[in-house]
């Protein structure tokens, strides 16, 4: 029989025992000290100078003097000497010092869980429900639901529940992140900016902002396409050569406009603009593009350069297909078919300055309109206009000014065939003479001057009509 009890080591008194109260009063000694076991503090590594009665420490590591040797032991001041308590995995003890509940185990002791400092501040450092937090997620959750509510136990509760998410600064990243087997799918929140965005990824790698709500205006934009914005008034977007595409194109400044008039183009083709105008201003400069405009929509779309001096702002051309309904204004072209309506396409044009080589106007199965428009065409051009398949084009009080050594196509100035229509009255033209044929009509299309003449159209050989074809 061994001469201690097993957990705490207190003595027996063994048969025939002398002097019996010195191994029971040391038994009520060591149960004094480890009953509702509450020690001073843990990190000192020597005896107290001058110990109060009773006074219990952990040896913290490394210790001196009295304490040599009794790492992580009880040091009990008892009766003027020091006792030690050697613990067993298990044990507790309250920490004065820290407000604590210590519990013993393989690594010696540690903090049983958030101290009463803790809960006293509202303060936790971290905290794990069904799973471990650690030093990066210090709140972590393993559950099958999660339910917020508002308060309604307290008192101090105002029926609402809300959750914050600060973010230290706007390249930083605030939001939710969705998972599928560790790795990400979708985000939603203030992404690398302020704007708010709904991204997804294929692989966690690679992301794609399906949907952008701008921080300043409050537009919502589908990068990838979808449903169209509605506006509730007129919008302008800026294009300048000193722009970006990646802009907003909100503001005539660098660092707001775009940067091409087809990216503007584009993104007014995602809006839907119902009774509104949205206009496209583009600064003066180069812009060297085939625009096209090939998407129909609700409202009025206009793109508008320089219309005092047109010559400011070049681009190729302008190409209106699809239903699409555009106006232009303003712009020096240098491409063939600087302006084109195609595939019921209709495409309005106002002060165009026309220095590409070959056909201005292409005029196929759909509606061209410069009625009163002021023009000028640079003796590069070969043809004014070609009409095909129920193309319609009105030049109606148009002014139409040549360049010198203008010379008219084997075609003619203009070109009509297949049910074409093209007017041309109260039209004036200013500027230098032509040489070439005025026009070609056949097919059963109608050129149409007024009473202009058989010479109204500028130029040093009659014109011709064909199967059904008229001038009148």
């Amino acid at each position: 029989m061994s001469d201690t009890t097993d957990r705490l080591a207190l003595p027996y008194i063994l048969a025939d025992q002398a002097q019996k109260h010195v191994t029971h009063n040391e038994a009520l000694a060591r149960l004094d000290a480890l009953v509702h076991l509450a020690v001073l503090d843990r990190d000192r590594a020597e005896p107290p100078a001058e110990p109060g009665a009773a006074a219990r420490h952990v040896v913290a590591a490394e210790p001196s003097g009295a304490w040599s040797g009794r790492e992580g032991s009880i040091a009990v001041w008892q009766d003027g000497a020091w006792l030690f308590l050697e613990p067993e995995t298990g044990w507790r003890a309250w920490c004065v010092a820290e407000k604590t509940l210590l519990v013993y185990g393989d690594e010696g002791w540690s903090a049983a869980g958030p101290g009463a400092a803790d809960f006293a501040a509202g303060v936790l450092s971290r905290l794990g429900v069904n799973t471990a937090a650690d030093g990066f997620n210090r709140l972590a959750v393993k559950t099958s639901a999660l339910l917020v509510s508002h308060d309604d136990v307290s008192g101090d509760g105002n029926g609402s529940v809300l959750g914050t998410f600060n973010k230290e600064a706007s390249g930083n990243d605030a939001g939710f992140n969705f998972q599928s087997g560790w790795s990400t799918r979708a985000l939603m929140g203030l992404y690398g900016d302020e704007d708010f965005r709904i991204k997804v990824s294929p692989d966690g790698a690679t992301f794609h902002d399906a949907m952008v709500v701008g921080r300043a205006t409050g537009i919502v934009s589908f990068p990838k396409g979808g449903v169209r914005e509605q506006l509730a008034a007129d919008r302008t977007y800026w294009v300048r050569t000193d722009g970006d595409d990646a802009n907003d194109g909100l503001a005539d400044t660098a660092s707001g406009a775009f940067r091409t008039i087809q990216h503007a183009v584009d993104v007014a083709n995602g809006l839907d603009a119902g009774i509104h105008t949205v206009t496209i201003s583009v600064a003066a400069g180069s812009y060297d593009e085939a625009v096209r405009l090939d998407k129909a929509k609700l409202g009025t779309m206009q793109i508008v350069g320089d219309v005092t001096t047109p010559a400011n702002v070049s681009t190729r051309s302008f190409n209106c297909s699809n239903g699409a309904i555009w106006s232009v204004r303003g712009f020096r072209l240098t491409f063939v078919n600087g302006i084109r309506a195609d595939t019921r396409g209709q495409l309005s044009f106002d002060r165009i300055d026309f220095q590409g080589t070959g056909v201005a106007i292409y005029v196929n199965n759909a509606l061209a309109i410069g009625q009163g428009a002021t023009l000028k065409f640079g003796s590069g051009v070969t043809t004014i206009a070609s009409l095909y398949n129920y193309g319609f084009l009105t030049l109606y009080g148009a002014t139409l000014d040549l360049a010198a050594g203008t010379a008219w196509s084997s075609a003619g100035a203009f070109f009509l065939t297949l049910l074409s229509l093209a007017w041309l009255q109260a039209a004036t033209f200013t500027g230098s003479t032509a040489t070439g044929k005025r026009y070609s009509i056949g097919l059963n299309s109608t050129l149409s001057t007024g009473s202009g003449g058989a010479n109204f159209i500028p130029g040093d050989a009659a014109g011709s009509t064909a199967t059904g074809g008229q001038y009148v």
